[in-house]
Formats: structure tokens, C-alpha cells, sequence
């Protein structure tokens, strides 16, 4: 039926072009509906059923696009504010991972200050004890180095002192 519709058209009343156009606007063809509604307003240019068709069908289409335009608009502002948000949340966590290296940072410093208040107070402590005793501290570091040589000497006896002998023609090793 629609095949043959290009063939003959002046022997066909409105009403074929409307029922036609409308058929093959529902099927989804919109150019061929369109086609043949402006050959039957070109033959029937006093048909206002023909020229309504048109009306609607176009007003359709402008409807459809219209729409389509707005839902790809709404989805370019969705991607674009969910684009923000993360731009946010990555700043955020970017200020909040400088914060904790700052802090990390105080922190250390702070330990160091500690650290070193205690190693003062132990030098302190260390040349007070040794005044009491009435010794100054390079003599104190000598009788440190005396009795750290004596511990390694007394170490390096007692391994010469090996609890079994080899095995003679057995390496030891």
C-alpha cells in the first residue's frame, strides 16, 4: 500500500493521503510521512484535515527534539555538578591531607623540642652527678672507654674458650 503511493497520486482522494502519512508517521518514517502529506496539500490545497496533520505532526517532532535538547541539557548540568562536587571533595581532602602534614609536622617539632629538653636534662643530670663525685668529664669518658675495652677483652676470651673441640683433620669453621 505505501510502496505504490509515488505512483498514480492524482487518481487518490485526501482522505488516502491522510490515512497514508498517518500510518507511516506511526511506524516511524517521519520524512515519508511528511512527503506525502505536501503532495496531497499540493493536490488538495484546500484541505484543511491534510494541513492539520502536518500541523500536528511537526509540532510533534519540535515537541520531541525539544525535549531530547532539554534532557541532554539537564544531563550536561548533572555531569557538570557532579563534576563541582568532586572538584570539592578533591580540594577538601587535598587541604585536609595538608592540614595532617602540618600537623604531623608540629608534632615533630614538637617531639624534637622534647627530646631535646630531655637530653639536655640528662646532661644536666650527668654533670651534676659528676661533680658530686668530684670528677670532671673527660676523665668520666675515660673510664667509660677503659671499661667498654674490658668487656670487649672479657668477650673475646670467653669465645676462645669454646665449650668441644674439633675434630683434628676438621676444619673448625
Amino acid at each position: 500500500m505505501v510502496t505504490t503511493f509515488y505512483a498514480g497520486f492524482s487518481q487518490q482522494p485526501a482522505s488516502y493521503f491522510y490515512n497514508t502519512s498517518a500510518n507511516t508517521y506511526i511506524e516511524g518514517d517521519l520524512q515519508k510521512a511528511l512527503g506525502i502529506l505536501n503532495e496531497g496539500i499540493r493536490q488538495y490545497p484546500s484541505n484543511q484535515e491534510l494541513k492539520d496533520l502536518k500541523r500536528r505532526i511537526t509540532d510533534e517532532e519540535e515537541q520531541k527534539q525539544d525535549k531530547q535538547e532539554k534532557e541532554e541539557q539537564e544531563k550536561k548540568e548533572e555531569e557538570n555538578k557532579e563534576n563541582q562536587q568532586n572538584q570539592e571533595q578533591n580540594q577538601q581532602e587535598q587541604d585536609q591531607e595538608k592540614k595532617e602534614g602540618e600537623n604531623q609536622e608540629q608534632q615533630e617539632q614538637q617531639d624534637g623540642e622534647e627530646k631535646k629538653e630531655e637530653n639536655q636534662n640528662e646532661d644536666m643530670n650527668t654533670r651534676q652527678k659528676l661533680e658530686e663525685m668530684n670528677i670532671s668529664e673527660e676523665k668520666a669518658e675515660m673510664i667509660l672507654e677503659a671499661m667498654k675495652n674490658s668487656e670487649i677483652q672479657y668477650l673475646q676470651q670467653q669465645k676462645r674458650k669454646a665449650g668441644k673441640r674439633p675434630q683434628s683433620g676438621k676444619p673448625d669453621w
